[in-house]
């Protein structure tokens, strides 16, 4: 089914969607998919990136409860540094693009040519306590446009520490996890 969705900033002639058509299709025969089914030759393992981050920021308390929530069987989790050794979820060790407050920390930005162009503030210069402080931002593929998904709780949630992640995993019903671990400059390694 088509709509024609016409404002005074765009106008699409179809469907308007995160995703796109490739995986829209696979993304709507799962929808309706029973809950909480061991997946077998009738039912796919669904697998989350980052939780629920289509609809709380990503690889926070929310998203993954979201995810449980919405029959996720298996939540992954990328790992990052603090500079005092802490290991928390979040998708990457750059915190300017999942946080709104780190202006506080410009001073700490480094350049690490293998990971971005420009100055950027990273999960391994700050400790645990400063990461804390930093306000979550909601992102979207539609971010550079200007356009942000689910205002309501675009700042919503809490950073997971590695353990509290297992710990989440281990008294849920989730069938298994995902543990993303990168080096500078590496491609992501599922264990």
């Amino acid at each position: 089914m088509s709509h024609f969705i016409d404002n005074s900033n765009f106008s699409v002639d179809g469907v308007l969607a995160d995703f796109p058509s490739t995986a829209s299709s696979p993304i709507s025969c799962l929808a309706h998919n029973n809950k909480r089914t061991r997946p077998g030759k009738d039912r796919a393992l669904i697998t989350t990136h980052n939780g629920a981050s289509g609809i709380y920021v990503g690889s926070t308390n929310l998203a993954y409860q979201q995810a449980f929530e919405d029959g996720a069987d298996v939540i992954d989790c990328s790992i990052q540094m603090s500079i005092d050794g802490v290991a928390f979820c979040l998708e990457s060790a750059d915190l300017m693009g999942h946080t709104t407050t780190v202006k506080t920390f410009m001073p700490q930005a480094t350049l690490v040519p293998v990971i971005q162009k420009s100055n950027r503030i990273f999960s391994f210069d700050l400790s645990w306590s400063n990461i804390q402080s930093l306000k979550l931002e909601l992102t979207s593929l539609l971010f550079a446009s200007g356009m942000t998904r689910n205002l309501a709780v675009k700042n919503e949630g809490n950073f997971m520490t590695r353990n509290e992640f297992l710990n989440f995993a281990k008294n849920s019903t989730i069938s298994g996890i995902l543990i993303n671990i990168r080096g500078i400059g590496e491609e992501s390694m599922g264990l």
